[in-house]
């Protein structure tokens, strides 16, 4: 793509929508308090606070963080209490130059916190015991990496459920169960989940008897629905623990559905630009209403496994109806029997390939196919990842739907997907020791719809035919 195909179309204007703004650019400074259970104390400054968010895999958010410490501090304040600490991070937001931005307050989060013991320093035998605070203080200034969870999360992980329950839908054992169970959990006297974000299921049919096994993690429970009970979404399944708009939420989506963003609701359209046209600016996204736009530039990184996986596994698949045989499975008539194929079978193809190798993989019997479902539709999806620089990580929500926009060969394009993973880096600009902003950049991974996708090649379930 070169700088004339990108500036000679209306993609351009939308992106100077975004990087043209008059305001001032916007920076961060980070503090953190640590609480023992003796003081509550400051360290120096935060050098790099970091936050994985693996939407696709993972339940919760990951939190790592790196302060600059006199040895002293970290020898007689922190080590003691090593077992039962917990640290306050307050991110106040302020302008270049250190005015602060009044229409953003300063906003702290408590976490639990735990001495990352592989990468913190480490002193042998030697004895300290004899030497005092201060004079350890006079030693070089230490890096300590402290692990942070959510305190919120961290009881929501260990939580288990079981029961029996009898014909009910997985949207009532979703919204019912899930949330009444989670909300046994109190955090400073209010509920652990304000909000179940839940996509509508696309199993709409009741389970006549539905047994959560004993130990069953609350947190695996939309999993365990979609793989062991009657399905959730025939377009996979994430779920996500997340405090979103101010709200501790949790998110429950299927991964493999486009047309999730042309739905009233919060979404992210970003602009690829190549580096060379603007290698680095300070205003890189802007917000209008329910629309997050994004600018990135620099190298994007793809994978498509899809061609391997339909040689592999198929385009499509076979499973008998398990349902089917706890009745009577044909019809015995006078010149023979009768059996209607769509009923005793999941017959699904995808598409076709063009070289006609078309294969669908046997299944076992089973009364599930949405696991199938979502195999074969993942597909038609490419995995993406781009780096946002000046970024502003808590726009983003899991399992948010995506339109990533480009030029490619000189046309205008459009793929619409899934944001899956979401890495954070916040770290001080310039040189540690003085300097004390911080700025936030992010690497995105989303699931697109690849550019063959043919979206008259929906999944279609066979119509059945009847044979004798």
């Amino acid at each position: 793509m070169s700088k004339g195909e990108i500036i000679s179309t209306s993609l351009w204007d939308d992106i100077l929508s975004v990087t043209g703004t008059t305001d001032r650019s916007r920076v961060l400074r980070l503090f953190i308090t640590i609480h023992t259970e003796k003081e509550d104390f400051q360290p120096m400054k935060v050098l790099v606070y970091e936050n994985l968010r693996d939407y696709y895999k993972d339940t919760g958010e990951t939190f790592h963080i790196r302060v600059m410490m006199t040895f002293g501090d970290y020898i007689y304040r922190v080590i003691p209490f090593k077992d039962n600490l917990e640290i306050s991070l307050t991110t106040s937001w302020m302008f270049e130059g250190g005015d602060e931005n009044e229409d953003l307050p300063p906003k702290e989060v408590r976490y639990k916190a735990l001495l990352d013991t592989q990468k913190n320093p480490f002193f042998g035998s030697q004895s300290l015991t004899n030497r005092s605070n201060i004079d350890l203080n006079h030693m070089p200034l230490q890096e300590i990496n402290f692990e942070l969870v959510d305190r919120r999360e961290e009881l929501l992980r260990l939580k288990t459920v079981s029961g029996i329950y009898r014909n009910i839908s997985v949207e009532q054992v979703l919204r019912g169960v899930f949330f009444h169970e989670a909300n046994k959990i109190k955090i400073d006297g209010k509920n652990s989940v304000e909000v179940l974000d839940l996509d509508s299921p696309d199993q709409k049919n009741s389970v006549p008897e539905l047994l959560l096994p004993s130990g069953l993690l609350l947190r695996d429970l939309p999993g365990f629905m979609q793989e062991k009970a009657k399905g959730v979404y025939s377009a996979g399944i994430g779920s996500f623990f997340q405090v979103y708009r101010d709200n501790p939420s949790w998110f429950v989506y299927p991964l493999y559905r486009p047309e999730r963003f042309d739905e009233d609701r919060y979404k992210l359209i970003i602009y690829a630009v190549p580096e060379e046209r603007m290698p680095s600016h300070d205003h890189t996204y802007r917000v209008e209403g329910k629309i997050v736009y994004i600018v990135t530039t620099g190298a994007k990184s793809e994978i498509d496994p899809a061609r391997m996986s339909e040689l592999n596994s198929g385009v499509g698949f076979r499973m008998p109806n398990a349902e089917s045989f706890m009745t009577k499975p044909v019809e015995i008539l006078e010149d023979g029997i009768k059996a209607n194929r769509h009923r005793l079978n999941y017959e699904v193809q995808n598409h076709n390939r063009k070289d006609q190798v078309l294969y669908a993989s046997m299944k076992k019997p089973g009364s599930n196919p949405f696991m199938e479902y979502s195999r074969i539709l993942a597909q038609d999806f490419t995995g993406l990842s781009i780096s946002w620089q000046n970024s502003d990580p808590d726009l983003l929500y899991p399992g948010m739907p995506v339109k990533y926009v480009t030029m490619d060969k000189g046309q205008y394009l459009e793929r619409k997907g899934t944001l899956v993973k979401v890495m954070n880096v916040t770290a001080i600009q310039g040189n540690p020791t003085v300097d004390t902003v911080h700025r936030c950049s992010s690497q995105l991974y989303m699931m697109l719809e690849t550019k063959e996708y043919l979206p008259d090649n929906d999944i279609e379930e066979s119509v059945g035919e009847e044979q004798h």
